[in-house]
């Protein structure tokens, strides 16, 4: 039996593949980086946003998550969220404004971007990308993707493979 979030990304690539002509925004062609396991990349989805585009993650550890119906509704989320911190994950792939927001802006983007499923992708393959190009197990160097401590970073990267085992034996449209 699939879980609720996997169901969710199954109907996020079958909803938006007739509209982009066979496009799945769940891979790594939306990414623009060749290479990238796209079961990870959906792994990496189900584990951080659960699917949702829109999805906000305010604050240490435990945190607070939202989970908007909107866009509209994530923007005003997001504004409040960073006039009392930096400190907030964002979008499907959870970009942390925190360590990446310089990046981000160099690029030309601001935090209301990544609320954008195509653009929050392509920001976090990047960093996936970048995470795996280190040295060590592919476990390890998948776990950077959330955390530079190592016992963090195995416990996440894990939870990740589950989740991409789970996306993977999904009918690809």
């Amino acid at each position: 039996m699939r879980s609720r979030a996997a169901c969710m990304v199954m109907a996020l690539c079958l909803l938006f593949s007739p509209a982009w002509a066979g496009w799945c925004p769940l891979s790594t062609r939306a990414c623009g980086i060749e290479g990238l396991p796209s079961a990870v990349v959906e792994g990496i989805i189900v584990v951080e946003s659960g699917g949702n585009p829109w999805a906000l993650h305010v604050g240490i550890g435990k945190g607070r998550a939202f989970y908007p119906g909107s866009v509209a509704e994530a923007r005003r989320f997001l504004s409040v969220s960073l006039a009392l911190t930096d400190n907030v994950d964002i979008g499907l792939m959870q970009i942390n404004w925190r360590t990446w927001g310089e990046s981000v802006g160099a690029l030309g983007l601001d935090a209301y971007d990544l609320l954008d499923a195509r653009t929050n992708m392509q920001v976090g393959c990047r960093i996936l990308a970048e995470a795996l190009s280190g040295r060590g197990t592919f476990l390890a160097r998948l776990g950077r993707y959330h955390s530079l401590r190592p016992e963090r970073g195995r416990w996440y990267a894990r939870k990740v493979m589950a989740a991409a085992r789970e996306v993977d034996g999904r009918p690809r449209p």
